[in-house]
C-alpha cells in the first residue's frame, strides 16, 4: 500500500470536516488546527496508531486492546495540573505488577529451611511489595535481625522506609520492616529489639522507591 498524500484542501459537512492549512497540518472537526493532527470532538479508535504531536479536545475512546507507550521513559504527562511545592515529574511512565520470592537469611547461623513468596505493584517510582516466609526449620539461626533479600528494585532516595511485619503462626509479635538506601533487603526487627527468628509464618508489607 503506498503513501496517501493530500494537497490544501478541505471537507466540510455542517459543523464537522476536515481540513488542511498552507503549512500541511490536518484538522478534524477543526478548520484552524494547531498542531500535526488535530482532532476536535470524540474520538474512538481500533488499531490506530498515533505519532507524531497531536491535539485531542475531548475524550479519546478505546474500545477493544491498550494504549501502548512505545518509548522507554515516556508516559501520560499530568503537566497542566497545579504543582505543589517540591515537585519534582508530573510525568508517569512506569506501572508494573508481578510476584517476586523473598530469600530468608538471620543476622547470625543459619536457617535450615523456609518457604517465601510474594508480588509487588509498581507505579513510577514507587514500589510496594507484599510478602512471607514460613521458616520450617530455623536451624541455628539467631541474633537481631531476620533478613529478606531478592526485592523487585534496588531502594534509592535517601530515606529509610519502614513498614510492617506479623509473626502469624507462634506468638503473633509485630515488628518494624526496613529497607536501607540503595539495597534490595528488607530487615525485620522486634519492637522491643529483641531476638525473634523462630519456627513461624511472617507476613511482611512495605513500600519504597526506586530510581530503576
Amino acid at each position: 500500500m503506498s503513501d496517501i498524500r493530500f494537497n490544501r484542501w478541505s471537507h466540510s459537512t455542517g459543523t464537522g470536516g476536515i481540513f488542511q492549512d498552507s503549512s500541511g497540518r490536518i484538522g478534524i472537526g477543526s478548520s484552524v488546527p494547531k498542531t500535526t493532527l488535530d482532532v476536535v470532538g470524540i474520538v474512538s479508535a481500533t488499531g490506530a496508531v498515533i505519532s507524531g504531536v497531536s491535539t485531542f479536545s475531548s475524550d479519546i475512546t478505546i474500545s477493544n486492546g491498550n494504549i501502548v507507550i512505545g518509548t522507554s521513559g515516556k508516559g501520560i504527562d499530568f503537566s497542566a495540573n497545579a504543582n505543589a511545592a517540591g515537585m519534582t515529574s508530573e510525568l508517569l511512565d512506569d506501572y508494573e505488577e508481578g510476584t517476586w520470592t523473598p530469600i530468608a537469611t538471620s543476622s547470625s547461623g543459619s536457617i535450615t529451611s523456609y518457604v517465601s513468596g510474594g508480588n509487588y505493584t509498581k507505579i513510577g517510582d514507587t514500589v510496594r511489595v507484599n510478602g512471607y516466609i514460613n521458616i520450617t526449620n530455623q536451624g541455628s539461626a539467631g541474633g537481631q535481625y531476620l533478613n529478606s533479600s531478592g526485592l523487585p528494585f534496588t531502594s534509592s532516595g535517601g530515606i529509610i522506609p519502614i513498614g510492617v511485619y506479623r509473626e502469624q503462626a507462634v506468638n503473633g509479635f509485630l515488628g518494624t520492616a526496613q529497607i536501607t538506601d540503595g539495597s534490595t533487603t528488607v530487615y525485620f526487627l522486634r519492637y522491643d529489639n529483641s531476638g525473634q527468628i523462630i519456627n513461624g509464618n511472617f507476613h511482611f508489607t512495605i513500600t519504597y522507591k526506586t530510581s530503576t
